[in-house]
């Protein structure tokens, strides 16, 4: 909680034998922010040691939610980050492998060898295999569990916006999924003429959003179309490992995420939501 310019923060120590006592610290943070950087100063007010890990742990949230202080919008991409696309893409698998003798389990370990190597891996193994690129089954989408509570709990405090690589109808899509009344701004490729990775789509989605790069977050599974162009724009770039991108890893420095999350519950708490 704030109290005037410090930040007291009370971290809960559960003892080793299993009692539900609890200890709690009270710890004053001065900080300086300058270019973005921080320096925090943590003393125990109780005068109870704290152990190196316990110290790393609090530095690393209390860091990174000031340092994300700054931000006024927050940038969403929708397939494999708000939408769960899993059985979309077991759908394509299917509708590609019939007739042929290629089992599921081959094309699959195929295609998680390609994302480890952060390509797109279902159309890598289609191409590997000669076989047609199905249609994509949109109808097969669903909204992940998280999805609505964290954009529930972010709106009061900052403005929220989609950027993402969609067929037509983005908006009708969010609006079926009970989301849309979140969102304050949608781009989409379809509608734009732009695909990620290209800057354009992200320049226009902070131009019409009158926001400095600096002061936005983009939130995405991709290492290439999310996080690559949002570090190049100098945004905050936030990579959620779902989806089938999460077999991959940060290679270059542009793929380098600023944080890097498992869920989007892990994104309110980011953002002290």
């Amino acid at each position: 909680r704030r109290v005037g310019q410090n930040l007291q923060v009370f971290a809960f120590s559960h003892p080793a034998n299993q009692r539900f006592a609890m200890m709690a610290y009270l710890i004053p943070i001065s900080l300086q922010l300058r270019n973005f950087s921080i320096e925090l100063t943590l003393n125990n007010a109780l005068g109870q040691p704290l152990n190196q890990a316990r110290l790393s742990f609090l530095q690393s949230i209390i860091g990174g939610f000031l340092l994300l202080e700054h931000i006024k919008w927050i940038f969403f991409d929708v397939g494999s980050t708000l939408s769960d696309e899993s059985e979309a893409y077991a759908h394509r698998i299917r509708d590609a492998l019939s007739g042929t003798n290629i089992s599921y389990q081959e094309f699959w370990d195929k295609m998680i060898g390609f994302y480890r190597q952060n390509q797109k891996g279902d159309l890598e193994t289609l191409r590997h295999y000669g076989l047609a690129v199905p249609k994509w089954h949109k109808e097969d989408e669903k909204l992940y569990f998280d999805a609505e509570e964290c954009l529930k709990r972010l709106k009061p405090k900052y403005k929220i916006g989609v950027i993402a690589n969609q067929s037509l109808g983005t908006k009708e899509r969010l609006e079926a999924f009970g989301i849309l009344k979140y969102i304050d701004l949608v781009i989409a490729s379809a509608e734009e003429g732009v695909s990620k990775p290209d800057l354009r789509i992200f320049i226009t989605a902070l131009d019409r959003a009158g926001c400095r790069p600096e002061n936005a977050a983009m939130v995405g599974d991709r290492l290439d179309n999310d996080i690559t162009p949002a570090n190049t724009l100098g945004m905050t770039s936030i990579w959620i490992k779902r989806g089938f991108s999460r077999y991959g890893a940060p290679k270059t420095e542009p793929e380098q995420p600023n944080h890097i999350v498992n869920s989007l519950a892990e994104i309110c708490g980011l953002f002290g939501q």
